[in-house]
Parts: structure tokens; sequence; C-alpha cells
């Protein structure tokens, strides 16, 4: 009987030290400054969750946008979960790193803590979605409304990264991206039921992007609209941000 006390004894505290071995100090250190200064609370940390003001809920429906389960209504919990990633392990595709997923909200924080991020994967994808390095700016760019398609009668925004040239105020380089967000209709919605759950909100929306020579071709040769583009007086890490975060909506409903 004292044998199997004693090897209980062991087993637990064999389980305590590989517990005691598995806790982080700077995690906790990190999560505990974060805390302190009230990140969660702060408008930006918001902002990037799309919370609304005043409200506890993101615009962001639960899914892959977040990392918390909880992150749609708790931002909070999506500020500690996005710390603790930081320190996962990276796996054989460095992409999938939260490192590599949210580069918007890790650049913030990394400001707002004076923190180093403790592992630095090469995030191939982010790179070429910032055209490695040679974004010079963003547009936003107004397609004029469409008499023949009530549901365009008021027009549409969409967001253009510009890549290198002079930065002239023109849609020259139609190779540059452009981010486009709307509504998921179903395929052959009753006409009916798609002008009402339009003029409600009720379908759900999403970020794509493509080329702008086919969002210039789609509104300015097919549907004849006339196509506004406004440059953003941003400085560099305000495009670079900018840039970042739409990268963090391309999975967002």
């Amino acid at each position: 009987m004292h044998l199997f006390c004693r090897l209980v004894l062991v087993v637990l505290l064999s389980i305590s030290g590989m517990t005691a071995k598995a806790a982080n100090p700077e995690l906790d250190a990190v999560i505990q400054k974060a805390t302190v200064a009230g990140i969660a609370t702060s408008a930006r940390w918001r902002s990037l969750l799309h919370f609304r003001q005043g409200r506890n809920q993101s615009e962001i429906l639960p899914g892959p946008f977040f990392l918390s389960v909880d992150g749609a209504q708790n931002a909070q919990a999506e500020l500690l979960a996005t710390i603790a990633a930081a320190y996962a392990p990276i796996g054989p595709d460095p992409n999938t790193h939260a490192m590599c997923r949210y580069p918007a909200r890790m650049r913030f924080l990394q400001q707002q803590l004076d923190w180093i991020a403790p592992v630095n994967p090469a995030c191939n994808d982010l790179q070429r979605w910032r055209r490695n390095g040679n974004i010079d700016g963003v547009s936003l760019v107004f397609a004029s409304g469409d008499l023949g398609n009530p549901a365009s009668f008021f027009g549409h925004i969409l967001l253009k990264i510009n890549e290198g040239g002079d930065g002239a105020l023109s849609a020259t380089d139609l190779d540059d991206r452009s981010v486009n967000f709307g509504a998921l209709v179903p395929d052959n919605e009753n006409a009916f039921v798609y002008m009402v759950r339009g003029l409600i909100g009720g379908y759900p929306s999403s970020y794509s992007s493509t080329t702008y020579f086919e969002q210039s071709h789609d509104y300015g040769e097919t549907q004849l609209r006339d196509l506004w583009e406004y440059r953003l007086n941003l400085d560099p890490d305000e495009v670079q941000f900018l840039v970042d975060h739409t990268w963090e909506l391309q999975e967002a409903r």
C-alpha cells in the first residue's frame, strides 16, 4: 500500500514538473502588460475586430477570423488568444501561423506593448499580398450608379491598392489589386426576396479581391459606369497597416 502511495506521489510530482515547464513566463508577462494597459478596450483594437462603438459584438460572424471561440463577443478573450498564438510553434506551413494570418493585429500589439514577437515565420503568401514591398498608396474608387440595376442605383465603393508608379491620381496600372465588399446572394434568388433582404440587410457579406483590370472592365466597359478614383492621404505606416488588415479580412463574413 505504501509502495502504491509512493508511486502515485511520484506520478503527481512528475505531472506538476511538466506543467511548470510548460508555463511561459514571457507570455504571461505580455498578457499581464496588455491587460493592465487596457488594450482590449482601446478603439484601435476594437476596430481591428470590427466592434461597433458602444456594442460588445463584432460585425464579423464567428468563424475563422477569430482565434477565440468567444472572440466575436469578447474583445479581451480575442486579445489573449492572439498573444498566445504568437508563441505557438511554427508548423509545416508557416503561412498558417498567427504572425502571418494577423499582421495588422501583431503590428499594433508590438507597437503598443513595446514587444518583440518570439517567432518570425516566412510569410510568403502575405508578402505576395504586400506585392513584396512595392505598394505605394491606397485609393478609394467610386463606381457611379447603374440605372439598369436598381441594386446599384447609388453606386459602389471599393479600395484600390496601388503598386509602384508615380502616384498619379489615375487608374493606369490595371494590375493593381482591388478589394471589394458585397453581399453573398444565393444563385437564382427570388426577385422579391432579393429586394426585401437587400433593403433590410438580410444577407451575409464578405470581402473579395481581384485585379483592378477586372473591376474596371466590369464597371467601366460592360456596365458603362463612371469610375472616380481618390487617392487617400495616408503615410507609409498607415498604408501598410491598411493593406495588412485587408489581408486579415479575406475569410471574414
